[in-house]
């Protein structure tokens, strides 16, 4: 007897022993998450910690001659705290099987109903067990009480328990454990049934609680091992960067293919000018506009790729202010019918009765989004209509601007519906029919919906067209409608039908340090008959702003040497019993919300180099439209 006490000392002892090793390790090293299956693994160390312990407590207490009353009472707390192990074992399972994320055990019990059968039962077992005896209680044996009504209780809730860890384990696995880990799992759980019957039937031999300590060094092992994570989340990083590289890679070598088409059409057409192998006048005119419109299919390129950059760096942020709905639908439709050219495609434009004109929000991403939704439609429509309708719905004190974008294209196929807003990714027909662009437009679009806290969807009939649906909640300025300031036939007159405003009265000056942009500058402004005068830096404009020369408007470049647009905007704004006139920006730095960041740093507009005919005449019509 005395050596089967001893053994059962040594055994009980190594356990508790190596549940404390586990403890150091275990929580000594640093969490790559901080998931609820964590939580509930180191709750099971803590309680299994406790029930050797308390096993150990009983080994001194037994060696003393107690009560067989008082030995009970042990017991009982034992008992309690081996079914509170099999209990966080099952909520262990539970959690991870399930991918259960909650703060802590108690937020767990609260959120998970599911459980509330199982913790009824507990709660009955424990106050039945409370009243039930044992036979005896034998100092010599591991179970300190062999046989009696609550010691098979105590069994029978722990198989019980275990059988429903298995049952979740095999049939509701929801988070994809793998084959090879749901074995182990299984077969940990056999070992232990084992040994709960062999501990049952010889309680003489203590080996309860190392098994139990074994078992949970096998789960750290199988499941919650930091350096196993560690290494999976490292392989999954490795994964994703290897595709996002190839997908960065892939979308350099479209945009390079996409660059060098333009760029040979304007090199090409640009020395058939210069060296005048064409002289029919009607023919150079048509080069000039090829050449026009492949400048600007190279901006757009490079435009989306500035802007996939922001979004993909987290750089892309809102920046509100009050707009007009209908300037802004009107140079959407202007630019679309510039896009379209010789394609023998109608915009139609359908605007409900009473949307509100004046709004507040980020009218430059909406502007965005709905003019890379409609450049998509224009590449993809040879012959017929594209239709851009505006609904509205009011929500509280917002407006939710309701737009529908539909084109008689070819459509798209239906296993290409989920790589619509994929970024750098191009539908196999567009390939195929060698339609250019990058496969940006719509993931662009689709990124500042998200970011505007609006949706996109879209369906597609292949051969038949493609609809585009986009709401976007503003804020209502002033509910003037926008009914009848847009019509379909003033955005479809061209550029070079539209009267010029004549300016010939106006006084404007231009800032600019690069002599081919300012000569650029200054053609485009002839247009207008405007007196222009010009300053190459930013000194010389504050010079002649003080020293009373009378401008209409400023025209200054953003950045240039000693003194930039936005210092020089700045120096003239504190200049006090001055008559400051409207000052824009002219820069190179055209990403998504230059604007806004212009006008906060205080200009009163923006224009984007190289500067584009239609922004201009909208700028010039803004400014001097109401004085002609």
């Amino acid at each position: 007897m005395l050596n089967v006490m001893y053994s059962r000392y040594v055994l009980t002892i190594a356990a508790f022993v190596v549940i404390i090793m586990m403890d150091v390790l275990y929580f000594s090293k640093p969490k790559t998450n901080n998931k609820t299956k964590h939580k509930m693994y180191s709750y099971l160390i803590i309680v299994n910690t406790f029930l050797l312990l308390l096993e150990l407590v009983i080994m001194v207490i037994f060696g003393m001659d107690v009560p067989f009353k008082t030995c009970s009472i042990i017991m009982k707390i034992r008992d309690l705290f081996l079914m509170g192990y099999f209990i966080v074992v099952l909520f262990y399972y539970f959690t991870a099987v399930n991918d259960i994320q909650r703060k802590n055990l108690w937020d767990f019990i609260k959120g998970e109903k599911i459980i509330y059968p199982h913790l009824i039962f507990t709660i009955i077992v424990l106050i039945v067990h409370t009243f039930l005896p044992y036979n005896e209680v034998n100092k010599f044996t591991y179970s300190n009480a062999f046989g009696g009504p609550a010691f098979y209780l105590t069994i029978g809730y722990c198989v019980i328990t275990t059988l429903e860890t298995i049952f979740i384990i095999l049939f509701k696995n929801k988070n994809g454990i793998n084959y090879s880990e749901k074995l182990s799992l299984i077969l940990l759980f056999f070992l232990m049934m084992i040994i709960l019957i062999f501990q049952t039937l010889f309680s003489g031999i203590a080996i309860m609680g190392l098994i139990s300590s074994i078992y949970i060094i096998g789960l750290y092992f199988i499941f919650e091992n930091p350096d196993l994570e560690l290494v999976e989340e490292i392989s999954s990083l490795t994964v994703e960067a290897e595709r996002a590289t190839r997908s960065k890679l892939d979308f350099l070598s479209n945009v390079s293919k996409e660059m060098v088409t333009p760029m040979n059409t304007i090199t090409e057409l640009s020395e058939s000018i210069l060296k005048k192998k064409e002289t029919d006048p009607s023919k150079i005119r048509d080069d000039v506009r090829e050449i026009e419109l492949s400048s600007k299919n190279f901006l757009e390129i490079l435009n989306n790729a500035i802007d996939i950059s922001n979004v993909d760096n987290d750089a892309e942020v809102l920046y509100e202010s009050d707009y007009s709905l209908m300037e802004l639908l009107k140079n959407l439709t202007t630019v679309a019918q510039e896009k379209i050219f010789t394609k023998k495609v109608q915009v139609i434009l359908n605007i409900d009765n009473d949307i509100p004109n004046t709004l507040f929000g980020d009218s430059t991403k909406i502007y965005q989004i709905l003019l890379n939704i409609l450049s998509n439609s224009i590449k993809y429509t040879e012959v017929g209509k594209i239709g851009i309708h505006l609904t509205k719905e009011f929500k509280d004190e917002q407006v939710v601007l309701k737009f529908k974008i539909n084109d008689t294209g070819y459509g798209i196929k239906e296993e290409d519906y989920d790589k619509v807003f994929v970024k750098y990714s191009r539908l196999e027909d567009a390939v195929s029919r060698g339609i250019e662009g990058t496969g940006l437009g719509l993931a662009i679009a689709k990124q500042y919906v998200d970011l505007l806290g609006g949706s996109i969807t879209f369906d597609s009939i292949y051969g038949a067209g493609t609809t585009f649906y986009v709401e976007i909640p503003q804020k209502v300025v002033a509910m003037v409608p926008t009914l009848g300031e847009v019509t379909e036939e003033e955005s479809n007159v061209p550029k070079e039908e539209r009267e010029l405003l004549d300016c010939a009265k106006y006084r404007i000056l231009i800032v600019e340090d690069d002599k081919l942009n300012l000569e650029v500058t200054k053609r485009l402004l002839k247009r207008y008959k405007f007196v222009i005068d010009s300053c190459s830096n930013g000194r010389e404009c504050i010079f002649k702003y003080k020293k009373g020369e009378h401008y209409d408007m400023i025209l200054i470049d953003h950045m240039m040497p000693e003194m930039d647009g936005i210092q020089v905007v700045q120096v003239i704004r504190k200049l006090q019993d001055y008559k400051t006139p409207p000052m824009v920006a002219l820069t190179a730095n055209a990403y998504t919300g230059s604007r806004d960041m212009y006008i906060k740093e205080g200009f009163d507009d923006y224009l984007a180099k190289p500067i584009d005919m239609v922004e201009l005449d909208t700028l010039v019509n803004k400014y001097f439209k109401k004085k002609v």
